[in-house]
C-alpha cells in the first residue's frame, strides 16, 4: 500500500503591524519611559513638569493596549478610572493637608503653586497611578497572563466584601511602634512621631485592614510585584537624578525617622530619607490593591452597595431597621 503523504504543516497567519507593537510594548515602555526622558533633558528645560515624561511616556505607550482589552462599559475599564479618580482626589487632599509638614519645595521653576505646593505635584497624583496601573494591568492580561486569577474575579459569590482583619491591625499597630523606637533610637529630629513613615504604614495597610481576606485571591500577585519593580527603578532614576538634586523637592527632617541612605548622600550630595525608597514601594502596592477592591466591587453579584461590602442580609437588615410611615 502506498504510504498518505503527511499533511501540509498550516501556515502560521502573518501578523499585522499592530499585533507586533502589542507584542512589543513592553520593551517601549521600558525604553522610553527610563532611557528617553534623561536623554531629553539635554535639549528640554530642566524642569519639574518636563520630568514627568517619565509618567507620561508608559501610559502612552500602555494606554492603547488598555483600550484594546477592555470594552467601553467594561468592569475593569470603570474600575481603572474609578482608582484613578479616587487616588487624584486623596492623594491632593493628603499634600494640602500634611504635605508641609513632610516636604520642602525649591524656588521652582513651577506652572503655579496652589497652597505652597507646586501644580507639578497634583499632576503627578495624576500621572503616576495611571503610569502603575496601566503596567499591572499589561502584566495581568498579556506578560503573566497564565498566572492572572480572572476567573475567581469573574465567579465572586454573595459574601460580604469588608471583612476586618485583626491580625493586619496587630501588624501596624507594632510597626507605628517600631517607628516611633527607630526615631528615639537613632535620635531623630523633631516631634517623636516619624509623620511621614507613619503615614506610610497607614497608607498601605488601611485597605487591608478591610478588605485582605476577600480580595488577596483576586490580585496577581506576580504582576504586581513587577509593577512595584518598575516603579522602584523609574522613581530612584527620577528622584535621584533629577527631582532632589535640582531641589524641585526635598524631605523636612523632622518629620523622618532618622535614617538616611549616606551612599547616595555622599554621591548626589542630597538628602535621601530611607522613607523616600519606601514611599515608591507603597505606592503601587496600596494603588493596585485598592484597584482590584473597585474591581471586586463591579464583579460582585449583590446589587446594592451595602450588599457588596456586608453581604446578602445587609439590604434586608437596613429594610427592616427603616422606620414605618406614619
Amino acid at each position: 500500500m502506498a504510504r498518505k503523504k503527511p499533511a501540509p504543516a498550516p501556515q502560521k497567519p502573518r501578523r499585522s503591524l499592530g499585533q507586533v507593537y502589542l507584542d512589543m510594548d513592553w520593551l517601549v515602555v521600558v525604553v522610553a519611559s527610563w532611557l528617553l526622558p534623561l536623554l531629553g533633558f539635554n535639549r528640554w528645560p530642566e524642569t519639574y513638569l518636563f520630568s514627568e515624561l517619565f509618567w507620561v511616556l508608559p501610559i502612552v505607550a500602555l494606554l492603547p493596549r488598555f483600550f484594546h482589552e477592555t470594552r467601553a462599559d467594561g468592569r475593569r475599564r470603570r474600575a481603572f478610572f474609578w482608582t484613578c479618580g479616587i487616588i487624584l482626589s486623596a492623594g491632593s487632599l493628603l499634600d494640602l493637608a500634611f504635605g508641609r509638614w513632610i516636604l520642602l519645595f525649591g524656588p521652582g521653576p513651577y506652572l503655579a503653586s496652589l497652597a505652597g505646593i507646586p501644580v507639578e505635584e497634583f499632576i503627578f497624583y495624576l500621572l503616576g497611578p495611571i503610569a502603575m496601573l496601566l503596567v499591572y494591568f499589561w502584566a495581568d492580561e498579556y506578560f503573566l497572563r497564565a498566572l492572572s486569577p480572572r476567573q475567581r474575579r469573574r465567579g465572586l459569590d454573595a459574601s460580604a466584601l469588608l471583612r476586618f482583619s485583626p491580625g493586619l491591625l496587630v501588624q501596624a499597630l507594632g510597626l507605628l511602634v517600631a517607628g516611633l523606637a527607630a526615631k528615639a533610637l537613632l535620635g531623630g529630629v523633631g516631634p517623636a512621631v516619624p509623620l511621614y513613615f507613619s503615614f506610610l504604614v497607614l497608607t498601605a495597610y488601611l485597605p487591608l485592614l478591610l478588605f485582605w481576606k476577600a480580595v488577596r485571591g483576586l490580585v496577581n500577585w506576580q504582576a504586581l510585584s513587577l509593577a512595584v519593580l518598575y516603579t522602584l527603578v523609574t522613581s530612584i532614576i527620577w528622584e535621584l537624578s533629577l527631582g532632589v538634586p535640582l531641589r524641585w523637592w526635598a524631605y523636612q527632617k523632622t518629620a523622618m525617622l532618622g535614617l538616611w541612605v549616606g551612599a547616595w548622600q555622599r554621591s548626589v550630595n542630597v538628602d535621601l530619607p530611607i522613607e523616600a525608597v519606601s514611599v515608591w514601594m507603597v505606592a503601587p502596592f496600596a494603588s493596585i490593591f485598592f484597584f482590584e477592591v473597585i474591581t471586586a466591587l463591579h464583579h460582585h453579584p449583590a446589587p446594592t452597595l451595602a450588599g457588596k461590602l456586608w453581604g446578602p442580609g445587609a439590604s434586608g437588615a437596613a429594610k427592616k431597621r427603616r422606620p414605618k410611615a406614619l
